[in-house]
């Protein structure tokens, strides 16, 4: 990947470009005032222009008017500076300053380095030559020292960038076997990590992944990466599960849709999302506890793939009879969760790119999310309240389960019902042991078909901030 470096001081370095924020209505220098009004430049949020200053081109940043900025304007507001200055390698800008006293220091400057980080990303493993589109540097000018809250930001962002790459990366390429060893790397940053192959898996007992892996020539894996940091003894224990799937063509079901097919590679969003955010958990030094389960295989059709109708037996005992060979998410799931609720976590949080229907629930800007347990929602949507990654919570409704039930197995995993996504819920609960326990669906934000305001189209990094904010803040119930 490439994406552009953040320095900050309480002055601009030679040589930079200047960038300063304005306000609708703000007065302005005669002579820059015309140039302003020549490019139709009346300072609306993210709107861009540049005049000839007395040292060089300056970029003038609009913020909009003054009473509703915040940090969401800041970050789309820099995203759009450095969208626009693509020729010029460095960039100072005073966007911190410009806000003083109406965003808190620490906030304006956190969006800003961020926004950047974000907006500059270009997934580049496999062109030829690397970008140039946009600053190699951007110089933040602020008076107070805010290095810690920066460099917190920049640590996040490294997270999301990372899934970022993970969910671009070609399916033929990230198969379950590359995507366990890149996990491996984590133990550079103080992580503990596990990688059961397809032997293990096979000890273990999964049925469930090992199933869904019958079609593939590439073997199945189970990872674990711990953060267990010292003095944590006796802190409650957050467990994050991620469905792994690599590249998912439906199984036998195939998909319905050919085109659909070019989104697959996606279909290990959330084990993306956990590794961003382990990473990321670790380089802060996060006091709490918190243990990662992924369950990693691609859903192929190769000779001996699951059929309709097979019954899998699952880590815990349970026997699922496959109905739709394309719900290969939850079966992987349920396996990856059983496993946690075995080591006795406070609670479970599983990311999953699970159904379609998320995005008939809640768009392609929010997530929507199921938690049996009140408080671990509450906190799931506080983590979201501080962080760019939205959610929604929806009904969980227990009569559904009904719909689970099997003439030949303890459950079945059906895949069409009402509510569909909400159901798809009560199936991955089912294994959690009655651990409180929420599911998180993100099929519909992996990635945008569009450049958003803050990030280019393609993988989005969505979860990462999220999962690190819960983590950061997480409390067990007290009893």
């Amino acid at each position: 990947m490439s994406t552009v470096e953040i320095t900050w001081s309480d002055a601009a370095p030679d040589g930079a470009v200047t960038a300063r924020g304005r306000f609708a209505g703000d007065p302005t220098d005669a002579s820059v005032a015309a140039q302003l009004r020549l490019a139709g430049f009346d300072a609306a949020p993210a709107q861009i222009a540049v005049v000839a200053g007395d040292d060089g081109p300056e970029f003038w940043v609009g913020l909009g008017r003054r009473e509703r900025i915040d940090a969401g304007v800041l970050r789309t507001a820099t995203a759009a500076l450095v969208r626009a200055a693509t020729r010029a390698p460095l960039v100072s800008t005073t966007l911190v300053r410009d806000v003083a006293g109406l965003v808190p220091i620490d906030v304006a400057a956190s969006a800003v380095a961020s926004a950047a980080s974000s907006a500059r990303y270009r997934f580049e493993t496999h062109r030829s030559s690397r970008s140039t589109d946009g600053p190699e540097r951007l110089h933040l000018v602020v008076d107070e020292p805010v290095g810690s809250e920066i460099e917190r930001s920049l640590t996040v962002v490294r997270g999301v960038l990372l899934a970022r790459d993970l969910v671009n990366e070609p399916g033929g390429t990230l198969v379950a076997p590359e995507l366990a060893r890149r996990c491996l790397a984590l133990d550079e940053h103080g992580l503990r990590v596990v990688v059961h192959d397809h032997d293990a898996v096979v000890a273990l007992g999964m049925g469930g992944l090992l199933g869904v892996n019958r079609g593939s020539e590439q073997p199945a894996a189970f990872v674990e990466i711990h953060h267990e940091p010292a003095g944590a003894e006796g802190r409650p224990r957050l467990a994050l599960v991620g469905k792994g799937i690599t590249f998912d063509t439906g199984g036998i079901n195939l998909k319905h849709n050919a085109s659909a097919l070019l989104g697959m590679k996606t279909d290990m969003g959330g084990a993306a999302a956990i590794i961003g955010a382990m990473q990321a958990v670790a380089e802060l030094g996060l006091p709490q506890p918190v243990s990662a389960y992924l369950p990693l295989t691609d859903n192929m059709t190769g000779g001996d793939a699951t059929r309709p109708g097979d019954v899998l037996r699952m880590y815990d005992g349970t026997t699922v009879e496959v109905v739709d060979t394309d719900a290969e998410g939850r079966i992987v799931l349920g396996d990856a969760v059983a496993f946690a609720a075995a080591t006795a976590p406070a609670a479970i949080v599983d990311v999953a790119t699970l159904t379609h229907t998320a995005m008939h629930v809640t768009g392609q800007q929010v997530a929507p999310f199921v938690s049996t347990a009140d408080w671990l929602a509450d906190q799931v949507r506080a983590a979201s309240d501080a962080t760019t990654d939205r959610v929604w919570r929806m009904p969980r409704v227990p009569e559904y389960r009904g719909l689970l039930k099997s003439r030949v197995a303890d459950m079945c995993n059906r895949s069409e019902a009402p509510a569909a996504s909400a159901f798809a819920a009560l199936f991955v609960e089912s294994f959690a042991g009655g651990v409180p326990f929420a599911h998180i669906d993100m099929a519909a934000v992996v990635t945008s078909d569009r450049d958003l305001p803050d990030r280019p189209a393609g993988a989005t990094g969505w979860g990462v901030e999220l999962l690190v904010r819960l983590v950061e803040r997480f409390e067990a119930a007290s009893t």
